[in-house]
């Protein structure tokens, strides 16, 4: 029997009913969790930061898609480890880096002029959630059952979501604290000429990632123990170590590069990804300018109370959606009924912000953050189901590749969305994801067709 068959015949062996599962998907969505926190907390200060550096504005987000497009590159390079890269060494290779990162950025806040010290952590972060997300769709391939499956997908994307909200109170409680005192139309340029307040920002800045440092090195602790590659047979007993004798082929892995782009439900559902992302930049990053161009008279307090509401809501989206996968495992029903919705609600903003209903913008809002989550969750998991029953390394590599490619689209729907914001107003800005999201539903519809139910106990 060769090894891609052993392989494949340990991935169908059925598995125990122990908790241990479960608790290995946590220690791998902590991981993610820690990474959403970082990307997300300097957004929240970015007209701080911008100013401790003695930059512009312009310079952080050249640094945010620098970050995005590394995270794409290093997608792929992840992709070329082929069979050295196990699940157990990428739990730990996520947590190094990620630990490394946090200790840079600590390490860089320390002067005003070690910003590239601080991207340079920033992109080591990112490095580490490109494995995350490597690993948050390999753990339900490897160690759930099918009837457990979208919970387990689902897992990482609550965590993920409730990161933000975190990252935002301790943005606006402790970093950003004083900063509002200030009375003056140059706000950030006195509040770093107060060498108190210039005190108080980096230490309040190096005690939170000192912090995630702790936590993260908690985690590559926690790896270490008890994260290993495949679930334990069905008989209780271990499988034999296999020799280690692989050889790294450069040719070889791009050949199993591109054999992926053969398979056609892959390619379609790494472009549904694509398409998916096109929601985020509007209920993410560019929701609190699309609330202050379209609601002058409000401040910035409320687009943040907008921002937290909506991401604990969107947050439920997730496991909603992995509850019904695996109760009534209708993935084209859902996913079809998510994307309806989520083009509901952008109709539904666009038309609050035209008729200036700020009840009806927020509520519109709350319910895109929900079904985004849905949709996510639903295309994750057709992904999963697809990629089941490969070898190890094709997983490795098709999880790498989908968890890295979307960057490169995010880094797009980002500028257009803030230059429709800018030249066509907040009401056309919310409406450039419903296309996308039709787009994205026809191609579901008539080109994914569901895998064949594996050969597996599903303890039903």
């Amino acid at each position: 029997m060769s090894d891609s068959e052993s392989l494949r015949l340990l991935f169908n062996t059925p598995y125990i009913l122990t908790p241990k599962r479960w608790w290995i998907l946590i220690i791998v969505s902590s991981i993610l969790f820690l990474d959403s926190f970082s990307a997300s907390f300097f957004g929240f200060i970015n007209d701080v930061t911008s100013e401790y550096f003695e930059t512009t504005p312009a310079a952080t987000d050249f640094l945010s898609t620098v970050n995005m497009l590394s995270r794409s590159v290093f997608g792929f390079v992840l992709a070329m480890g082929g069979e050295q890269f196990n699940f157990r060494s990428l739990a730990l290779a996520a947590t190094g880096t990620i630990v490394a990162g946090d200790l840079l950025i600590t390490a860089g806040v320390s002067s005003r002029r070690n910003m590239v010290i601080v991207g340079m952590g920033q992109i080591m972060n990112g490095f580490g959630a490109t494995i995350t997300l490597t690993l948050s769709q390999m753990a339900p391939s490897n160690w759930f059952p099918e009837n457990e499956r979208g919970r387990a997908v689902a897992l990482p994307w609550i965590l993920r979501r409730l990161s933000p909200v975190i990252s935002n109170i301790v943005a606006t409680r402790t970093i950003r604290q004083g900063y509002d005192s200030i009375d003056n139309v140059n706000t950030t340029t006195r509040y770093f000429d107060n060498n108190d307040l210039m005190t108080n920002f980096r230490t309040s800045f190096q005690i939170s990632y000192l912090v995630l440092t702790g936590i993260a090195l908690v985690g590559f602790v926690l790896a270490q123990l008890y994260v290993t590659d495949y679930p334990p047979r069905a008989d209780g007993q271990k499988m034999p170590p296999r020799a280690n004798n692989y050889t790294w082929r450069p040719l070889t892995e791009i050949k199993g590069i591109f054999s992926l782009f053969a398979n056609g439900q892959y390619v379609l559902l790494l472009f549904m990804f694509v398409l998916q992302l096109s929601l985020r930049p509007m209920v993410e990053w560019m929701l609190s300018s699309i609330i202050i161009v379209a609601f002058p008279e409000l401040d910035d307090g409320t687009a943040g109370m907008v921002f937290i509401v909506s991401y604990v809501v969107g947050a439920f989206g997730s496991p909603t959606g992995g509850f019904i996968l695996d109760k009534f495992r209708r993935p084209k029903v859902t996913l079809v009924f998510g994307q309806c919705a989520a083009i509901v609600s952008c109709c539904m903003f666009s038309l609050g912000v035209y008729l200036g209903s700020f009840p009806l913008v927020f509520v519109s809002d709350v319910l895109s953050a929900f079904f985004r989550d849905l949709c996510f969750v639903c295309i994750s998991h057709s992904l999963i189901e697809t990629m089941y029953n490969e070898p190890a390394d094709t997983k490795v590599r098709a999880f790498s590749i989908s968890g890295s490619v979307p960057w490169f689209s995010l880094a797009l729907y980002t500028g257009i969305v803030r230059y429709v914001l800018q030249h066509g107003g907040a009401a056309l800005s919310v409406l450039i994801p419903i296309p996308f999201h039709v787009i994205a539903g026809i191609l579901y519809i008539l080109y994914y067709k569901v895998p064949q139910k594996n050969n597996e106990n599903d303890f039903n």
